[in-house]
């Protein structure tokens, strides 16, 4: 009993020390086995699209499906894939594997929050909400200018 009380106390502390520390980048776990690591978005004046960019890893114990992102401060979002040959298309829905890592920082697959209610600034943070079949994971992003 006492062992277990010990291993809570220290989760607890760990998990309070967690949320309250300040980073570059966000990495959040609120399902257990999926985590985004280094959550950025870039700036953006009122009316455009940011890029939002993380790297979303799945050792739950399914497959997810993606089917969009939301946020307060953009009046939408889709989900992007480049074609190959210069062009881009929306997506309706992205699988991620269980036991895959989805990198959302390549050229070829992004998420874009669009028409945005507030101009974006570098340092800035920006909630945002990942939205599965099986339920949402909400996060946050640090606004950085893009790296490509």
């Amino acid at each position: 009993m006492n062992g277990i009380f010990r291993s809570s106390l220290i989760a607890g502390f760990a998990f309070f020390a967690l949320i309250n520390t300040s980073a570059a980048d966000e990495t959040f776990e609120p399902i257990s086995g999926v985590t985004v690591l280094g959550a950025t978005t870039t700036p953006a004046a009122v009316g455009d699209t940011s890029r939002l960019q993380f790297r979303l890893e799945n050792f739950s114990s399914a497959d997810l499906t993606l089917v969009g992102v939301t946020s307060k401060m953009a009046g939408g979002g889709a989900i992007m894939i480049a074609d190959g040959v210069g062009g881009r298309a929306v997506a309706a829905q992205l699988l991620i594997n269980q036991d895959e890592t989805l990198d959302f920082e390549t050229s070829h697959i992004w998420l874009e929050l669009r028409d945005l209610k507030a101009p974006l600034k570098d340092g800035d943070t920006m909630p945002f909400e990942l939205v599965f079949r099986s339920g949402a994971l909400p996060g946050r992003a640090h606004v950085h200018a893009a790296a490509h």
